[in-house]
């Protein structure tokens, strides 16, 4: 799917944020009309005490995308508040729909995302992949969920051919094999109900070797990196919380992630005098306890704020079109509008 924006739309109210967020993340005619301009996760779920047009507080929904390569089955839940926060979020291995409940939640509440206040006006850019949102209620705010890139290992995902059963030395058959997959390198294993740190012992042809603590289901899926993650709190990239840490401990808070822009280049990201251009800094995500890298944010950049104007539309030397915001709490951030 193509990555698309919504600009500087003017809300009366938190109801009508929440609304046109969920309808235009899901690119369906719902409260609003954004079937044919919307990004495209899919409505998984949805629990209303009334209905969707009518919030409560407690009232939520539920987003599923595999992402734009088809293999990352992200699920993420946003809660509707109306005391000071209208809106809440946290990611899932998986959402049962049926039951309306999630397995492997991270971070292990809804942590709050956009407070309330007034004047509002909404911004939302994403994919299949990621995607990100930016209020205004008299300050700016954003969130980001999804995908981070330039991972430190391929997220390149291969699918077993039949369940996988525990014990040592166990023989696991794929549809491919990656070719950068070697002997001793740590892989994640996943299905809908559990996911696991595991270590490739041999390689042959479309089999790996590898010690099982936990069976898995036929068409489990393996990668090298898994990447996907949920902002936590309203400072954005200060507080994010991702479905698998490098150490083998997944959900809750355990592959949480600050992000940094290297200090270097943000102080240096004004218009450069050669030519007038603007650089702008890739945002990197990092954890310290224990140490991991988790990539950069897709498709969001810092600048220098010296000079800028809020909602200015800037062209980086990064190429294409931005837009700055000065979010809360002093992120100088810009984000691709097209």
């Amino acid at each position: 799917m193509p990555y698309v924006n919504l600009v500087n739309q003017s809300c009366v109210d938190i109801q009508e944020m929440f609304q046109r967020f969920r309808d235009f993340l899901c690119k369906r005619a719902g409260t609003y009309d954004y079937s044919t301009t919307g990004i495209g996760w899919t409505l998984h779920d949805a629990v209303y005490a009334i209905d969707e047009n009518t919030l409560s507080s407690g009232d939520y929904f539920v987003v599923y995308s595999p992402g734009e390569s088809g293999d990352d089955d992200m699920y993420i839940k946003f809660t509707y508040g109306t005391a000071g926060t209208w809106l809440y979020s946290r990611g899932f291995l998986y959402w049962d729909n049926a039951t309306h409940a999630g397995v492997l939640s991270f971070p292990s509440t809804d942590y709050d995302v956009m407070p309330a206040g007034s004047g509002y006006k909404l911004w939302v850019y994403g994919d299949l992949s990621t995607f990100a949102a930016v209020q205004y209620n008299g300050a700016y705010y954003g969130g980001w969920w999804g995908k981070s890139e330039n991972l430190l290992y391929s997220d390149t995902v291969a699918t077993s051919s039949a369940a996988v059963g525990t014990g040592t030395d166990v023989v696991i058959t794929l549809d491919a094999v990656p070719a950068t997959w070697q002997v001793g390198q740590a892989l994640f294993i996943r299905d809908t109900v559990t996911a696991k740190k595991i270590v490739i012992k041999a390689i042959a042809g479309l089999d790996i070797t590898a010690d099982i603590t936990t069976a898995m289901a036929a068409g489990c899926k393996l990668q090298a990196d898994w990447s996907f993650f949920v902002s936590g709190q309203n400072n954005f990239y200060a507080y994010q919380y991702g479905i698998a840490a490098h150490d083998g401990t997944f959900g809750g808070s355990s592959a949480y992630a600050t992000g940094s822009a290297p200090t270097l280049i943000t102080g240096s990201a004004a218009p450069d005098t050669m030519n007038g251009d603007i650089p702008a800094a890739r945002i990197d995500l990092y954890d310290t306890t224990p140490d991991a890298y988790y990539g950069t944010l897709r498709n969001i950049f810092s600048v220098k704020n010296t000079g800028r104007v809020d909602e200015e539309v800037l062209v980086t030397k990064e190429g294409g079109q931005y837009r700055y915001f000065y979010l809360y709490s002093l992120k100088p951030v810009v984000f691709m509008e097209v």
